[in-house]
């Protein structure tokens, strides 16, 4: 198995793991992907540094990179970009 591979194996692990006594999980999936994290980056960067004030131009911005980082994403099914991600939806059922 792949670096990769062993590394997203160890973090359905660490879920399942946290809810094997109460919960029997149903399924774990990524949010986002190595793109999308990289525009989620840079988007707080030019916030944080005041180079986007808000307004219709920063959601215009913010909106469209957004979505091509998203589409982008789906298109991308390498190892290297399941690596990153925003963060995991979770679906559990309370035993």
């Amino acid at each position: 198995m792949a670096l990769g591979g062993a590394l997203i194996e160890a973090k359905n692990h660490s879920f399942r793991k946290l809810l094997e006594n109460d919960c029997e999980i149903v399924s774990i999936e990524q949010r986002g992907g190595y793109f999308a994290l990289r525009v989620q980056q840079h988007i707080r960067r030019l916030l944080e540094n005041k180079w986007l004030r808000g307004g219709k131009f920063t959601f215009a911005y913010t909106y469209v990179v957004t979505h091509l980082a998203l589409l982008r994403d789906g298109y991308d099914h390498s190892i290297s970009s399941k690596k990153f991600a925003i963060g995991y939806n979770l679906l559990a059922r309370k035993r």
